[in-house]
């Protein structure tokens, strides 16, 4: 997920990755039926969504996420912080949000989440977010989890 695109425009242009960038052009909690069905990644990077998600639907995607990782492939997501208590904006996801949904038990092998910040617009917040890193690997023996309620 590209957020704004500044990831996949610098990892594009600075490394011989070849990159495939989505934003919300499509419902990725259907991806099986998005123009990108049928391709694995090494990497995937969530920059904003999964905190712009309701918490009932952050399973379901994260196991869309899941699916599309080669085993032992990774996932990056940056996700606003609960610890931001500027008004306005996205809802926050917590510490324990991310290492409930990013567990064994969820099928992921995390790797660590990490207090971090969102940069943003200069008029937004002074410019800067209070936002988690989190990292987690698809293992590579085990299948990808079902959605929730599958």
């Amino acid at each position: 997920m590209t957020g704004s695109g500044d990831n996949s425009l610098f990892i594009a242009k600075y490394t011989s990755c070849s990159v495939d960038a989505v934003d919300l052009c499509f419902d990725v909690l259907t991806w099986d039926s998005s123009p990108l069905a049928g391709r694995t990644y090494d990497v995937v990077l969530d920059s904003g969504l999964l905190h712009c998600l309701g918490p009932p639907a952050r399973p379901a995607y994260l196991a869309a996420l899941q699916r599309v990782l080669k085993p032992g492939g990774t996932l990056y997501v940056l996700a606003l912080s609960d610890k931001e208590t500027s008004p306005g904006g996205p809802s926050r996801v917590s510490r324990e949000d991310l290492e409930g949904l990013l567990s064994p038990a969820a099928g992921w092998e995390l790797q660590y989440v990490k207090p971090h910040f969102w940069e943003l617009h200069p008029t937004f917040w002074g410019g800067k977010g209070r936002a988690y890193l989190a990292a987690a690997q698809r293992p590579a023996a085990a299948a990808p989890a079902a959605p929730a309620g599958q």
